[in-house]
């Protein structure tokens, strides 16, 4: 019967050369989880996004954007338990994100493609001055804007890794 167990997965030195690419070492760090990185991080990140959507959003959008806040908030802190060796990298690039708010292009990019989902779906108006007032729209369009800003912090904090790795050398 063939094994369902990749066989790489299984070997030290994969495990070895995946802590190392993580940049996580059992041996000096702590496996705690980094909730409160998470939340500073997080909150230092809603300053443009929050105010451009509070812009664009009124009565129930406003409410849906808060509950997306916390969602997105609510599942990273859950990643946080799950993979607290996992979550540095996210945490470090997303203070790049942070400070890009002086220059917010990621944060426009991001908050333009998250009005765009909620307009695909009939939930945001884009005609003229682009508006959501629904809840529903509220929600999806700040998930989806949380969603690309992580993805944006996920880059960076790779980027800032391989700059480690190059000054270490």
């Amino acid at each position: 019967m063939p094994s369902l167990v990749d066989p790489d997965c299984g070997d030290p030195e994969f495990a070895r050369v995946e802590n190392e690419v993580i940049g996580w070492n059992a041996e000096t760090q702590s496996v705690s989880p980094p909730v409160m990185e998470w939340l500073m991080v997080s909150s230092a990140n809603l300053i443009v996004p929050g105010v451009l959507g509070f812009l664009v959003s009124s009565n129930g959008g406003r409410v849906g954007m808060l509950l997306g806040v916390l969602i997105a908030f609510a599942v990273g802190s859950f990643v946080c338990f799950v993979a607290p060796e996992r979550t540095g990298v996210i945490i470090d690039g997303g203070w790049v994100v942070a400070i890009l708010q002086l220059l917010p292009l990621p944060q426009m990019l991001a908050g333009g493609m998250g009005l765009g989902v909620a307009g695909l779906l009939g939930l945001a108006q884009l005609e003229g001055r682009p508006s959501i007032d629904s809840l529903l729209g509220g929600l999806i369009s700040t998930l989806a804007t949380a969603l690309i800003l992580v993805a944006f912090a996920g880059l960076f904090g790779v980027i800032l890794l391989g700059f480690g790795r190059l000054a270490r050398r």
